[in-house]
């Protein structure tokens, strides 16, 4: 039903609009990407791939990989096999490109998120010039970079980092998604998130969210590239160098190089001690860390085929370590109660100066007698 409107109603809606037009004139905006703007979450559609991909399950995972897909597996430790990575399992027709990379995935550790990527920036994912995202983007200037959010296990948006929607002058926010790669003309970047439960979950948890989310956009990417599959680098900080591991175990030939960051490819002795489980949440994903069942069950994988299946993947695996101002500053900023018979925050700092300044006290001091005995020699 429309109601009519008076000449002068219409004069002043007219007049109205005239000055909001010429106020955005003055100040440099286009009024009609003012108000396209306000259009809400309108446009946040999931990714779907291009016309024919698969939604999931056999195809999917049949198409983007040089293996088959079975959904078996060794539930009893939660190190699911999900592909035939004997020769029996050769998928003849599926072919590899033989050229350089075309892909590039930043994997997250446990309780993370894409903000490790920009270097933790007030929890915010934001932009950093000095972050692994930008230093990749100036080696690769032709790259798209996008962001792979999962919502659940078998859905995501892909989000375009370079798409000023996307990017509010400080982080990185959810204006426009992606529902399919749209072109192969340069590299893909793309940062990967796990959902909130998967993050601190199984690693099998994990791995899921990631390998439907490669595999959709492995789909695409293989579609415009004619066919042919393309080489894959990953990159994991933590445990996400255990995920990465695990797409790498499923999908050999088309891993190119595998960095590891921190991550605990045999377990962890921090991570198994009171503090590390207060630090690192003591969940799901924790304990699959330190389940030395878990951990050489990859490592077994990864030895039994390496001749076979993984020599020709460039591993790097980059160590780390943990000091004193870190975990006392992870103790100092937890919740009253986390760890029982703890002193205060101000106790911690006096015993965290101490363990600094009594060392090198009683270093400075022993130098000294040494120096005055040797000059008494």
């Amino acid at each position: 039903m429309f109601v009519k409107l008076s000449n002068i109603t219409r004069k002043i809606i007219f007049f109205i609009l005239l000055v909001v037009m010429i106020v955005c004139g003055m100040i440099g905006l286009n009024v009609f990407s003012v108000f396209a703007d306000s259009r809400g979450t309108a446009d946040l559609y999931d990714f779907e791939g291009v016309a024919g991909s698969p939604d999931a399950g056999k195809d999917l995972y049949n198409a983007t990989n040089t293996f088959s897909y079975y959904d078996g597996g060794n539930n009893a430790n939660r190190s699911h096999v999900y592909y035939n990575t004997s020769v029996s399992g050769k998928i003849l027709e599926n072919t590899v490109s033989t050229g350089a990379p075309m892909i590039t995935v930043l994997t997250h550790g446990l309780g993370g998120d894409a903000s490790t990527w920009s270097n933790n920036n007030n929890g915010n994912f934001a932009y950093d010039p000095d972050s692994l995202i930008i230093q990749l983007k100036e080696l690769l200037p032709n790259a798209n970079v996008y962001w792979a959010k999962m919502d659940k296990a078998t859905q995501f948006k892909l989000i375009d980092l370079e798409d000023e929607h996307n990017f509010d002058g400080e982080k990185y926010i959810i204006d426009e998604t992606l529902q399919s790669i749209k072109n192969n003309n340069g590299h893909h970047i793309i940062v990967f998130e796990a959902t909130v439960n998967a993050r601190n979950g199984y690693n099998y948890q994990v791995y899921e969210e990631f390998n439907y989310m490669l595999s959709k956009i492995v789909y695409d990417v293989k579609y415009l590239n004619g066919g042919v599959l393309p080489k894959i680098n990953l990159i994991g900080h933590s445990r996400g160098g255990i995920t990465n591991l695990m797409y790498a175990l499923d999908h050999p030939e088309m891993v190119a190089s595998m960095f590891s960051i921190g991550t605990p490819l045999f377990g962890s002795d921090t991570a198994n001690t009171e503090i590390g489980k207060a630090i690192g949440g003591d969940g799901n994903g924790l304990m699959d860390i330190i389940d030395s069942t878990i951990y050489t069950s990859y490592y077994n994988r990864w030895k039994t085929d390496y001749s076979r299946l993984y020599s020709n993947i460039n591993v790097h695996a980059l160590g780390g370590y943990s000091d004193t101002d870190f975990i006392f500053n992870e103790i100092i900023s937890m919740p009253d109660g986390s760890i029982e018979n703890l002193p205060s925050d101000a106790a911690l700092r006096a015993i965290q100066v101490a363990i600094k300044v009594v060392p090198a006290y009683i270093s400075a001091n022993f130098m000294n007698s040494v120096s005055a005995a040797a000059w008494a020699m």
